[in-house]
């Protein structure tokens, strides 16, 4: 069992735009919790399906691209950077 590359890159363009990642804004006005919540459950459901995968290594790279959406989203929120 491998993971597919086009799924990786499907998954992974939900998050970014022109290659960047960005903030979410279906998420601004829910609370912090809220918000690191649905993230890691995204993240959590997708590793749960391909855990059997030789390649699941690969998920390393969604993660990052999850953690830095995330960090924009929550300082979106906060009018941070």
């Amino acid at each position: 069992l491998r993971l597919p590359l086009d799924v990786l890159k499907k998954k992974i363009d939900r998050y970014q735009v022109k290659g960047k990642p960005i903030h979410r804004t279906i998420l601004m006005h829910s609370s912090d919790f809220d918000i690191v919540a649905a993230f890691g459950s995204e993240f959590r459901g997708i590793v749960q399906y391909y855990k059997l995968a030789r390649n699941i290594y690969w998920l390393s790279h969604l993660r990052w691209v999850m953690e830095t959406a995330l960090l924009k989203t929550l300082a979106r929120k906060h009018r941070s950077t």
